[in-house]
């Protein structure tokens, strides 16, 4: 995940023309948090939809301690 910190914006310099390395930065960081969130709320959803899809074997708490 560093890495990619440290690399996208040097690839983005290196290959947007001078004048317009602020628009491309621009473009990166839009890309990064768009695609993050997405992704994001699309993982978090599957996990809450595979919680309530999985039947459960008992509706008694659990408990850490042997029952007497």
């Amino acid at each position: 995940m560093a890495a990619t910190e440290v690399f996208e914006p040097t690839i983005i310099s290196k290959l947007m023309p001078s004048e317009s390395v602020g628009s491309g930065m621009g473009l990166l960081t839009f890309g990064r948090s768009v695609g993050g969130v997405f992704l994001g709320n699309v993982i978090m959803g599957a996990l809450y939809q595979l919680h309530y899809a999985t039947p459960t074997t008992s509706h008694q708490p659990h408990h850490w301690w042997p029952s007497q």
